[in-house]
């Protein structure tokens, strides 16, 4: 043996650890992410770090944006050392990046609204930090709670101010709003509550001038007529999410003016026609929209109407030009076909009402016309033709995306590959016995095997038959 050799034992070969090689930049990405990840417990991510070795915790308090958001719980003993959270809390945010803090604050008890004096660390909090926060959060904080933080946030300029969420605890919204609206970067408002109807709720925060707003989101039921007055104060939305009550004044079609979202890019509409109320009054107030950069439509629709949004003036006007599609609870089984023929830039699509199911008719459809042609994401209820049988339904599915994936390989140009797939049975809603699980063994077998040879060329596919995935067997999908 040479005199440089050196003999090293097995258990003296210590192996690098991959983790540190990753230079320090990426690394601090990926604890980025891993923090806005929406696990229980990630807010205190940060902290955990910290504790991994010397490096990472440099590294961990060298990177703003992991103590950039705080999330505050209060329950009844919490409430007790209020100033000691609050304190902790200013501490973390001072390692935050200026100008980018977000806070959420929870409040999970019933608070004693007369005794406000608890809450001054709070209201200090927010009053300091006024010129930083971008995300401000207040759950479940009664309205003289939740208006109390509001005014000491207004006791300073909100420069820096983009997201706020308000999740109503009473019946009653809380009023002292004007000093949000002068806010000069605000773009996105969302309310929650559970409380209904709307005549509970004082709605007059809801028509400032939010002339500035990009989002606006609220839960609580509202008429046609006070959402449209909410539209006419935000003319440069781009994102809308309510849920509209018929109260039985419809907006009149034609007569009423009409409102252009110019911007208006997604919109998601739970439509409440419930305790005889009509279904016009829906159609009047779509009717009423011009949406001409509508992209994503999600329609919810509450009743017991057989109520079809698929046969309207809003649907002729805007159907073309979507490229994604969710529509859940309707009750008309309207003519797919047709449906299908309106939408040739429809990339995803997604229902989940058991009257809209697709047979073995609407997938030859699909195939023999090459409808759909920019189709990539389909999640669809299976059913079943009139004398036919389950597995036919299934046989017509498994053609068209096998019919898709072979197009995508031989030209690449005139139909999209179906990369996201989901098939629910809904067949037994014709007959009990007349099910997927129940179809004739061997016929089945061999469509399963069709689709996970699909799924092994990389298509994402799940078939599902009582919440279980029958592709990949054994695996719960509910």
């Amino acid at each position: 043996m040479n005199d440089v050799d050196v003999l090293v034992s097995p258990a003296e070969r210590v192996p690098s650890c991959c983790i540190s090689s990753i230079p320090p930049e990426v690394l601090s990405k990926i604890l980025i992410l891993a923090s806005e990840q929406p696990q229980a417990n990630v807010h205190n991510l940060p902290v955990y770090l910290t504790q991994i070795c010397s490096s990472w915790r440099l590294l961990a308090l060298d990177t703003p944006e992991l103590w950039s958001y705080v999330r505050l719980i209060f329950n009844e003993k919490s409430a007790q050392s209020t100033s000691a959270i609050i304190q902790f809390a200013d501490q973390w945010l001072a390692k935050g990046r200026r100008g980018r803090l977000a806070l959420h604050i929870h409040m999970g008890f019933s608070f004693d609204e007369d005794n406000l004096s608890d809450l001054a660390p709070i209201g200090r909090l927010l009053a300091t930090r006024a010129r930083d926060w971008q995300k401000l959060t207040l759950a479940h904080c009664p309205e003289t709670v939740t208006d109390y933080f509001i005014a000491r946030m207004a006791e300073n300029s909100l420069p820096s101010l983009e997201e706020v969420e308000l999740h109503a605890y009473a019946s009653i919204w809380c009023t002292r709003f004007d000093a949000l609206v002068s806010a000069p970067r605000l773009h996105t408002i969302r309310f929650q509550t559970s409380r209904t109807p709307s005549a509970q709720h004082n709605l007059t925060l809801l028509f400032l001038p939010w002339r500035q707003l990009r989002s606006f989101s609220i839960s609580a039921p509202v008429s046609e007529r006070e959402c449209l007055g909410i539209l006419r104060q935000c003319p440069e939305l781009t994102s809308l999410e309510a849920s509209v009550i018929s109260d039985g004044m419809a907006s009149h079609g034609s007569q009423a003016p009409a409102i252009i979202l110019p911007s208006l890019s997604r919109l998601k509409l739970t439509a409440n026609v419930t305790l005889g109320r009509s279904t016009s009054n829906i159609e009047s107030f779509l009717d009423t929209l011009h949406l001409p950069a509508l992209r994503e439509l999600d329609l919810y629709f509450i009743g017991n109407d057989r109520w079809s949004p698929l046969v309207s003036r809003f649907w002729d006007g805007h159907a073309a030009q979507l490229c994604t599609l969710r529509l859940s609870k309707l009750k008309s089984r309207s003519d797919l076909y047709s449906f299908f023929r309106t939408m040739p830039n429809l990339a995803s699509l997604e229902i989940s009402s058991p009257q809209l199911r697709l047979t073995a008719p609407d997938f030859e459809a699909l195939r023999v016309e090459r409808l759909l042609p920019a189709l990539t994401h389909l999640n669809v209820p299976l059913g079943l033709a009139p004398g036919s049988l389950a597995v036919e339904t299934v046989r017509s599915a498994v053609a068209l995306l096998e019919a898709r994936a072979t197009v995508c390989k031989d030209t690449g140009v005139e139909l999209a590959r179906p990369v996201h797939v989901r098939l629910t049975d809904c067949t037994q809603l014709d007959d009990g016995k007349r099910t997927l699980s129940e179809a004739d063994p061997l016929a089945m077998g061999v469509e399963l095997e069709r689709l996970r040879a699909l799924r092994a060329e990389g298509m994402d596919i799940q078939l599902k038959v009582k919440g279980y995935d029958v592709v990949v067997p054994g695996t719960p999908h509910y």
